[in-house]
């Protein structure tokens, strides 16, 4: 059985012996929410990192940002958006991103 809630990993063979749990994220996206900007932490080199709206439409590319870059949504409408973000070891991993009003 393989469960992919959570980027958790669970793999059971036969009687259940033994659980192997593993983390599939290789990148921290923070704050999430956001009201206005976001930051990316990770031991990787980045590449790029781009912004999707809900139905596919990219929004904005940062070509080789920096590892404490701050990527900048002000201009944005409030509601959830995917990040692309490509690293030099060509992974890529997508992640949602919610951009909320200040309450």
């Amino acid at each position: 059985i393989t469960a992919l809630n959570n980027a958790i990993d669970y793999f059971i063979t036969g009687l259940v012996t033994s659980v192997d749990i593993r983390s599939s994220r290789m990148n921290l996206l923070y704050p999430n929410p956001t009201t206005s900007d976001f930051r990316i932490e990770t031991n990787q080199t980045l590449r790029s990192v781009s912004i999707y709206s809900s139905s596919g439409k990219i929004i904005h590319t940062w070509q080789s940002p920096s590892k404490d870059a701050v990527f900048q949504l002000s201009d944005l409408s409030n509601g959830t958006y995917i990040v692309k973000i490509e690293s030099d070891g060509n992974e890529t991993e997508y992640l949602r991103l919610l951009k909320a009003a200040v309450r």
